[in-house]
């Protein structure tokens, strides 16, 4: 499946979203769209994921975290849509 994620912020436009697979990478995947979305694709799984959403971005949770609003975290379990 997928879905496409983008932050909004508190006056509810629109900002660049990060994401960073923090477990199940080997069948989740995350695609950064031009307009600041990003699209998180995932196969059937065989364990459970967490992707972890931010506003900052870079490749580290720490750089996600590192920002005025705490991340938000998508979990994804066997069977989920």
């Amino acid at each position: 499946g997928s879905r496409r994620i983008q932050l909004l912020d508190e006056k509810g436009k629109p900002r660049n979203t990060h994401a960073l697979v923090l477990e199940g990478d080997d069948w989740v995947r995350i695609n950064t769209n031009p307009d600041g979305s990003v699209e998180v694709v995932w196969d059937e799984p065989g364990k459970n994921a967490t992707v972890l959403f931010g506003w900052k971005g870079g490749s580290t949770c720490f750089e996600i975290n590192d920002w005025t609003i705490p991340p938000c975290k998508l979990v994804l379990k066997r069977g989920s849509r």
